[in-house]
């Protein structure tokens, strides 16, 4: 639901879910939560950057052809956001750049 509880219990579950290595549990909840940013914040809000940011890793993690792809489809997310946010020379930009550089390769690696 979107209640701002389940919300932020989902939050808290991506991190959880993240420092126990259980990719799939951060993939689930994170979609969950980016369902919830999307509904309730603007398009340029860095919270929904930094949940980009974990599904496109989890999702990256899980491998495939299909998550390498979405992985790169949500760091560009994420680095457009930030970049709104904060500019192209903060260091969050910085690095969602290098994570987008890094997706391109998996997701050509993938293709092979």
């Amino acid at each position: 639901g979107d209640h701002w509880v389940v919300y932020d219990t989902r939050k808290l579950l991506v991190d959880v879910c993240a420092a126990l290595g259980d990719v799939k549990g951060v993939a689930e909840h994170a979609k969950e939560v980016l369902r919830c940013m999307e509904a309730h914040l603007t398009s340029a809000h860095p919270g929904r950057a930094l949940m980009m940011q974990h599904l496109a890793a989890a999702l990256a993690s899980l491998g495939g052809r299909g998550g390498a792809a979405e992985a790169v489809r949500l760091y560009e997310g994420a680095e457009g956001v930030l970049r709104v946010c904060y500019g192209a020379d903060h260091p969050a930009t910085q690095e969602a750049g290098q994570k987008l550089a890094a997706a391109k390769v998996l997701a050509l690696r993938a293709k092979a």
